[in-house]
């Protein structure tokens, strides 16, 4: 990175960070614990591994928390996992600092080295991505000790890929294609989120008739990072997919949107589901109540029978949906769009906490975090909105045709596409589009507005010509 971009980089890395460095640790959700407990689990297995005694790998995961160990090579006893990669980031930057600290630090530095690269090939004042990005949740995002961060980090890397691809340096679009690698790897949500730009990026290479060569870049990171996604997957576990031992949350989702609560109880005995066995009453109709909570999947049922339950998920959801297929696609449009316009930090039902008293466990400091969000949430809001319409304008106006027209189209494309794998897949919630909406501000004026002003109307001239046709004031 030249010296004149140092001082950017440094300015915009503590501004990304400095809830976690006013608190003292990384910001905490209360379902992030498990992330910190499986990276821990995962470094212990693989660490015995190495020394010889896969056993007593498989013994450590066990003692240390069954359902949640992403533990390698140890697959009974295992109910579920979040990711294996995000989970062993986690673990090995809390062995260093245990409040967290460090996480949020490279969280940030990325989403910054991102920033200085595209100020580096944009036609604005570098500075000024400061004040664009106070105006944005991306400090609270880059915070948290969550993959939330890296959705967003995908979508900027993308941006700066297909803006400026062919400008980089070498290191400097290997240090992207990376970010898109360990994003995609960080989150099984993420790679629906990639698959959705990467056939955006070529379809508007293609209908544009410019090269290929940025959407290849992506495309390939995209592929690399579904293959370590996979790797960890068959090494830890047996199992070829972009998400072992998930959680099954669509079926949840199905249920609590109606298809598949209607459908389990005419259809349990004539298909004998497991999820039937499990919930003999009927299942839960909230998500958390059907996977996490108290009296939830997780709690009742072996790792048996969740594997069969994560077997015959999408057989119940598409059957559902085909035998309720206006009610299914009515609640996935009606998630979606819900989930677009949830643009702000929120909080979960635990609140925010910050910094841990030890790996793996979320300490009780930091309480007076979880208001500060919903005070900055106007900011965030006009910040968002006003970027809408600079997007609005940049696509309709005389710089459609510019490079930032297809820039903005791809950054509403990432929005839309995450609002979809968030909302109708999972569960809407603020969390989910924050940590994306933070994108699109910086989009807009790092490559939208340069495009308004140059080929934009005269503003200022508008106004002129305004105020010389309007009448003036007895006496003025």
């Amino acid at each position: 990175m030249p010296r004149a971009r140092l001082g950017l980089f440094a300015a915009l890395t503590t501004l990304l960070a400095l809830p976690a460095l006013l608190s003292g640790g990384a910001l905490w959700f209360d379902d992030v614990a498990p992330y910190a407990k499986g990276g821990q689990v995962a470094l212990e297995t693989a660490w015995a591994l190495v020394e010889g005694d896969a056993g007593a790998g498989g013994a450590q995961a066990a003692a240390a928390g069954g359902e949640e160990a992403p533990a390698a090579l140890a697959p009974e006893g295992v109910s579920g996992v979040r990711s294996v990669a995000y989970s062993v980031f986690t673990a090995a930057l809390l062995a260093l600092r245990g409040d967290g600290l460090l996480i949020a630090l490279v969280q940030a530095g990325v989403i910054a080295a991102l920033l200085c690269l595209a100020a580096g090939h944009a036609r604005l004042w570098p500075w000024t991505l400061v004040p664009a990005c106070a105006l944005t949740g991306a400090p609270f995002v880059a915070s948290l000790a969550s993959p939330d961060v890296w959705a967003g980090v995908l979508l900027l890397s993308w941006l700066v890929l297909h803006a400026h691809g062919r400008a980089l340096a070498p290191p400097a679009r290997a240090f992207v294609a990376l970010c898109i690698v360990f994003a995609v790897a960080s989150h099984a949500s993420h790679v629906a989120l990639a698959l959705a730009l990467a056939l955006g990026s070529a379809s508007l290479a293609l209908l544009r008739r410019r090269g290929l060569g940025p959407a290849l870049w992506a495309g390939g990171a995209v592929a690399a990072g579904v293959a370590a996604t996979v790797a960890t997957g068959v090494i830890g576990f047996g199992e070829v997919s972009v998400a072992p031992k998930r959680y099954p949350i669509t079926l949840a989702r199905s249920v609590a949107d109606g298809p598949g609560l209607w459908h389990l109880p005419e259809h349990c005995e004539t298909y004998r589901y497991t999820v039937c066995e499990v919930f003999p009453e009927g299942p839960p109709t909230d998500v958390g109540d059907f996977l996490w909570n108290e009296g939830g999947l997780r709690e009742r049922a072996s790792p048996e029978q969740m594997d069969r339950v994560r077997a015959e998920e999408a057989v119940i959801v598409a059957r559902a949906a085909r035998e309720y297929p206006f009610a299914q696609a009515r609640q996935l449009a009606a998630n979606s769009w819900r989930q677009f316009w949830m643009t702000g930090i929120g909080a979960s039902p635990g609140g925010l906490t910050v910094g841990t008293d030890a790996p793996g466990r979320v300490g009780p400091r930091g309480d007076r975090w979880e208001a500060v969000p919903a005070l900055l949430a106007p900011v965030h809001a006009a910040a968002f909105w006003a970027s809408l319409g600079a997007a609005a304008l940049v696509l309709v106006g005389p710089a459609r045709r510019s490079p930032a027209a297809p820039l903005m189209l791809l950054a509403l494309l990432g929005l839309a596409a995450n609002a979809v794998v968030c909302g109708a897949l999972s569960v809407p919630a603020s969390r989910y589009q924050a940590r994306v909406a933070w994108v699109l501000p910086i989009a807009a004026w790092v490559w939208g507005m340069p495009a308004l002003r140059a080929r934009g109307p005269d503003l200022t001239a508008l106004a002129r010509r305004i105020a010389g046709r309007a009448p003036r004031r007895e006496g003025a």
